[in-house]
């Protein structure tokens, strides 16, 4: 019974005026129910026929693993929902139900119902019917067990987030005639991964030779920014080179593009490094040391951590830049600097990385150390 109640408060406390009283409310009940920004880099749409369709979005793909018995979840959550039956009875009101699993074993409900924009009816021989053109969304949210510990930290690695959607015409759809082949459908985007995604009507890409049931708006799924881009950006850096502390910034762009394994980049960059110096008249002067560089990044999606913490990606990006542009005598002509393996933080915002630099063939080598922040 206490159960019940308090259920029964959380809906009163979420649907119809409070929603639409307070867009702060509103935007911290979507952090409860909505997964974090960036979380998501998969997502697979299923269609189940008669109009209704399932939409997977996972954190990883190797996640697919903990969710594939995806009957046993809606079962789970339809047992849970049978006490708020009676508040979901009005057939021709849209629905929109959150519902998320803790890992304590805890559940969260939202429910939000909305009346139709205007009335609509249906005329059979004679007899009148009201008609509801709009469909039921439920989604089921959690996150899948904590993936193995980090290297050389020892760290926990942060749990992934997933996301469940059904999008059907009506909420009493959602029964045991739909889940017998829910699995079957998880099961296809599973063994998908190492296939060769086609896109045949120009639109959604589809499995070859696969089931002709399961799309994606991108190639395996990609979300719009974890596929192939192209990104634009700028940084601030500080890196020692002698005994100087040389201050720089970086205006860089940069090309990403994945396969079912590895995000590969290509970028090229413009660094003006600032030295200072006294010039023969004791005055302070400036000397802008410009360097091009080429970055090359190759990182595996497997078992990816989020999170902020230090992440060790060691020989996974080298770069290797050029002096293009000098001034004084501090660097020596036809100067490069190489770099390789790095410390990360805030998601690789800002970076630790062991430099070199060299004239010609390895002369002269200095070694530094290089703090980067992008932005």
């Amino acid at each position: 019974m206490k159960k019940i109640i308090t259920l029964l408060v959380l809906i009163t406390g979420i649907t119809g005026e409070i929603y639409a009283q307070d867009k702060t409310s509103s935007a911290n009940t979507d952090k409860t129910f909505d997964p974090p920004p960036n979380s998501i880099t998969r997502k697979f749409i299923i269609d189940l026929g008669k109009g209704n369709k399932m939409q997977l979005e996972l954190g990883a793909f190797e996640d697919i693993g903990f969710i594939k018995n995806v009957d046993s979840l809606v079962k789970v959550f339809l047992h849970d929902m049978e006490p708020l039956k009676d508040s979901l009875s009005n057939e021709l009101l849209s629905k929109r139900i959150d519902y998320v699993s803790e890992p304590s074993g805890r559940k969260k409900i939202r429910i939000q119902q909305y009346p139709p924009k205007g009335s609509s009816f249906l005329v059979n021989q004679g007899d009148l019917a009201a008609l509801k053109l709009e469909q039921d969304t439920i989604y089921l949210s959690g996150t899948v067990p904590q993936h193995a510990n980090e290297p050389i930290s020892g760290k926990k690695g942060a749990s992934n987030y997933y996301r469940i959607g059904f999008f059907v015409n009506r909420l009493s759809e959602l029964t045991d005639d739909l889940n017998s082949i829910l699995n079957e459908k998880i099961a296809a985007i599973q063994q998908s991964d190492n296939k060769k995604w086609l896109r045949p009507n120009g639109e959604n890409w589809q499995i070859r030779n696969g089931d002709p049931a399961v799309f994606a708006k991108q190639p395996h799924g990609y979300v719009s920014g974890q596929g192939d881009y192209l990104q634009l950006n700028a940084g601030a850096n500080l890196q020692n080179y002698k005994n100087y502390f040389v201050p720089s910034f970086t205006l860089n762009a940069s090309v990403f593009f994945k396969n079912n394994r590895y995000k590969n980049e290509i970028s090229v960059a413009w660094e003006p490094n600032f030295l200072f110096a006294k010039n023969s008249q004791g005055n302070l002067q400036t000397f802008r040391n410009d360097f091009i560089i080429l970055t090359l990044g190759h990182e595996p999606l497997r078992n990816k951590k989020l999170g902020n913490g230090p992440h060790f990606g060691l020989f996974q990006q080298l770069s290797v830049g050029y002096l293009a542009g000098r001034k004084g005598d501090f660097f020596d002509a036809h100067s490069f600097r190489l770099g390789t393996g790095s410390i990360d933080w805030i998601g690789g915002k800002i970076k630790l990385t062991p430099i070199l630099y060299f004239h010609d063939f390895f002369k002269n080598v200095t070694p530094g150390l290089r703090v980067s922040v992008n932005f």
